[in-house]
């Protein structure tokens, strides 16, 4: 593959997506050896608040993106287990 950028205008879907693929191929190894190498130079100390960072923001959006329940559920487990009683 050529390191010129085609014109994607002229590109099909199909196209865009195979220079998408055939791309990542190609520089995808590099970017990841470039991120191990940077995380290897890092500081304890700066990895340890980069990792705080990452999963504190993970938390925040997992705690915004879960359901409120009224409930723990409990009441209607019983419910189930009471009407599976009944029908044996």
């Amino acid at each position: 593959m050529n390191d010129e950028r085609p014109d994607f205008s002229k590109m099909t879907e199909r196209e865009k997506m195979r220079y998408w693929v055939e791309n990542w191929k190609r520089v995808g190894p590099e970017l990841e050896r470039i991120k191990r190498q940077e995380l290897r130079a890092l500081s304890d100390e700066e990895g340890t608040k980069r990792a705080l960072r990452v999963m504190s923001a993970r938390s925040r959006h997992a705690c915004a993106a879960a359901k409120l329940r009224s409930s723990s559920g409990l009441v209607e487990q019983q419910r189930i287990f009471a009407k599976t009683r009944r029908a044996a």
